[in-house]
């Protein structure tokens, strides 16, 4: 949990959100984290560790696997702890219209998913997202190393197949899918699929991305550019190990490890290639803000 917090604690809150929503058990806990986080723990080294507990028996209360001191998938917690939140302060906007709700302002992104038959019955699916999952393609595997690049183009490359055309009576026709972009948040979740149930092991491909300037094109070819402010690594494997997030101080624009109580100040500048980008076999999660 605590990694998760740290890298939500650098997104663009309004000053007031520890304040305004205090109407439900969840979104006070939260909030009162992130403010209390945003005050001082992960800008200045010198400020004492903050303790989450009240936060992670709320969070307990959606999800039972969270009530443990047991290590948990980081991205599973983020999506709970982001579903619900959002679910509070719909029931805010219901009693207040004119109320933000800042899960909705900062992370609703969406992706249309198409099929595309030659008989031309389309299909298409538009989904709202949070955060985007991707998986490593195989081929990257085998090598060792991967630009986030390559996943995203990967994630949203054309693929020709055949499936039923419910439209013609569950014929098999030759179609093309499809995954694109409709709508990017003003932060963006990258999460990478390290876990790979099928043959129960982590992989430690090396993942090579940007600090600044990942480049989005929507469907109307619309140009958006992130920058990062936090990552989650994981060390150790499927049934155990330790995450840190890498964070960038919204003050001083320095960057920090924090490794539960322990945070440090780190040089990313000094890590990048020849290409300008950063190379991690650990990073499993994401966070970019649209560019000013």
């Amino acid at each position: 949990m605590n990694c998760v917090l740290q890298c939500l604690a650098k997104f663009p809150w309004k000053s007031d959100s520890s304040t305004k929503y205090t109407r439900n058990d969840l979104t006070r806990e939260f909030f009162r984290v992130m403010n209390q986080l945003s005050d001082g723990f992960v800008d200045d080294v010198s400020y004492s560790a903050i303790d989450p507990q009240m936060l992670r028996d709320e969070v307990a209360k959606f999800s039972n696997r969270f009530a443990t001191y047991q290590q948990q998938d980081a991205h599973e917690l983020l999506l709970c702890l982001l579903g619900e939140l959002n679910k509070a302060l719909k029931s805010f906007q219901l009693e207040k219209p004119i109320e933000v709700n800042p899960i909705q302002d900062l992370l609703n992104g969406k992706f249309r998913n198409s099929i595309r038959f030659e008989c031309k019955h389309d299909i298409f699916n538009d989904q709202p997202f949070y955060s985007v999952t991707m998986a490593i393609p195989e081929d990257y595997c085998r090598r060792g190393s991967v630009t986030i690049n390559e996943i995203i183009e990967s994630f949203t490359r054309e693929d020709m197949m055949e499936a039923m055309c419910l439209s013609c009576g569950g014929e098999l026709k030759k179609c093309s899918i499809q995954t694109e972009f409709l709508r990017f948040p003003p932060v963006l979740i990258l999460h990478i699929q390290r876990f790979r149930i099928t043959d129960s092991r982590k992989l430690d491909t090396v993942l090579r991305y940007p600090l600044t300037g990942l480049r989005f094109r929507d469907s109307s070819g619309k140009v958006f550019d992130y920058d990062l402010i936090g990552a989650c690594h994981h060390f150790g494997s499927m049934h155990g190990g330790h995450y840190i997030a890498e964070v960038k101080n919204r003050r001083s624009n320095k960057w920090l490890s924090c490794s539960d109580s322990s945070v440090n100040e780190i040089n990313l500048e000094s890590r990048k290639d020849c290409r300008g980008l950063l190379s991690s076999d650990s990073v499993c999660i994401l966070f970019y803000e649209l560019s000013a």
